[in-house]
């Protein structure tokens, strides 16, 4: 994954690597392949659906938010943790949600690396 790419970017190229089509990918994840291309093309996705996403694709969630700037366990870094502008992709209902969720998997990370 490179630095500055979308969500979206991100999970096409990765889909990509895997060899997977939108529609097998969709299927995998129990949704279309309309859904799949739109949320490539940076259209809003819930969170539960990008958990699917990256668990098909085998990636780390933080790791998908960290390339596409929004995240960054680097201390005083420039990155914000959240913004609801940066995190125009998910709905609005799940804006919360990853507040939670992101901080948990902080957490999580910090103490296996201990």
């Amino acid at each position: 994954m490179g630095d500055n790419m979308t969500v979206g970017e991100i999970i096409k190229l990765r889909r990509k690597e895997l060899r997977l089509s939108q529609a097998s990918l969709g299927k995998m994840i129990e949704t279309y392949d309309s859904d799949i291309s739109r949320i490539e093309k940076g259209s809003s996705v819930s969170i539960e659906k990008l958990v699917k996403i990256a668990e098909v694709l085998q990636l780390d969630l933080l790791d998908i938010l960290a390339s596409a700037g929004l995240y960054s366990d680097t201390p005083n870094s420039n990155t914000r943790l959240i913004s609801d502008e940066d995190f125009a992709f998910l709905t609005k209902v799940d804006l919360e949600y990853i507040r939670c969720f992101i901080h948990a998997l902080v957490e999580k990370r910090k103490g296996s690396q201990q």
